[in-house]
């Protein structure tokens, strides 16, 4: 399968070619991730997956690997989608 073609320009008007579009925001933490990715999802009529709430739970405890992997795999599981964080437990994943 081909790979997908997205546009994003930088006044944040974003443009789809050829879906599935699947996108990764990484950036450092408060750099405005989740809000760049909210913003292309919006523009894109697709899910956003903010990959903080699927690793931290109630009084900022992280979840355990084979949740947090399990719960990203299932969120991806979509063809057409954009995530945002910064994981290298999951980078094989989102």
């Amino acid at each position: 399968m081909a790979h997908p073609l997205c546009v994003i320009l930088a006044n944040w008007t974003f443009v789809l070619f050829e879906q599935p579009c699947r996108i990764v925001i990484v950036g450092t933490t408060c750099s405005g991730k989740t809000t760049f990715a909210r913003k292309i999802a919006s523009s894109l009529s697709v899910n956003h997956i903010e990959l903080d709430q699927l690793h931290w739970r109630e009084n900022w405890k992280e979840a355990p690997l084979q949740e947090f992997r399990s719960a990203v795999d299932e969120a991806t599981n979509r063809q057409s989608w954009v995530a945002d964080g910064n994981y290298g437990k999951v980078r094989d994943i989102a």
